[in-house]
């Protein structure tokens, strides 16, 4: 069959055409591939850039603390730090990661021996933090907690005293600063030296908690350490990391580093 000019011109148009959709598809997967490739290769630079950012906080608090504890109480501040005009960390912590408590000079008073003493505690930051609640566990003499005093007054007193666990309602609520408070004694109704070791648990007023073994005393164990989290992110990015670490400041070391999945906000 011979074809007529219309028929070749109608063929030579759908051809056209198909060829024309075939580019128009082939570049846009091109396209569609080298934009994904882009967006990928963004997040995962602003990904990099944040946990940088994260490790910078951690670092950065660390320093502030050690940098203040040369001359005095050292402390860290919360917030928000800028380290240019797109890129930024955040650094924070519960109240309980704040609470600091050193136990080195812990010791029971002669010639009772009924008094725990020689036993701090602070802030780690500058943002105060207060205590709600003392539940202080010890293992040895079956003895009973009368009386928890701290600075110049006597906060919890039970005359019949509490078996361990002893849980204490401070009254009135204790607030740590960065300043070191005293831990004046922890008393019970007879001579204690037969304990093999005494913990507190504080239980802050937002219900966060830690505990601490303050007896007998351990430089590697001990709980004078804060725990310090840090956010970084970047000006338009939903994209986050964050870090969080337990400093020691009585080994001036880092015990504890690793990432979590909470966002610290300012």
């Amino acid at each position: 069959m011979i074809k007529t000019p219309a028929v070749q011109k109608g063929m030579t148009l759908v051809v056209a055409i198909l060829l024309i959709s075939f580019v128009t598809i082939v570049v846009a997967g091109i396209t569609f591939f080298i934009v994904e490739i882009f967006r990928r290769s963004d997040a995962q630079a602003t990904d990099l850039q944040c946990i940088y950012l994260a490790q910078a906080g951690i670092q950065n608090a660390i320093y502030q603390y050690r940098f203040r504890d040369l001359t005095g109480t050292g402390y860290f501040n919360f917030g928000q730090t800028s380290v240019d005009a797109g890129r930024f960390f955040v650094v924070g912590g519960n109240p309980a990661d704040m609470v600091m408590v050193n136990s080195a000079g812990a010791h029971f008073r002669a010639p009772d021996n009924k008094n725990l003493e020689g036993i701090t505690m602070q802030s780690a930051s500058s943002t105060p933090v207060t205590i709600d609640r003392m539940i202080v566990s010890w293992s040895g003499p079956s003895l009973k907690l009368t009386r928890i005093r701290i600075g110049n007054s006597n906060v919890w007193n039970n005359n019949q005293g509490l078996s361990s666990p002893a849980n204490c309602n401070i009254n009135p609520n204790v607030t740590l600063s960065n300043a070191v408070t005293n831990l004046t004694y922890l008393r019970w109704n007879a001579a204690a030296l037969g304990m093999s070791w005494v913990k507190i648990e504080f239980v802050m007023t937002d219900g966060s908690t830690k505990v601490v073994q303050v007896y007998p005393y351990s430089a590697s164990t001990s709980s004078f350490r804060f725990t310090v989290k840090a956010t970084g992110k970047t000006t338009g990015s939903p994209i986050y990391r964050t870090i969080e670490a337990d400093y020691n400041a009585s080994t001036n070391n880092i015990s504890r580093y690793n990432e979590i999945s909470a966002q610290i906000t300012p």
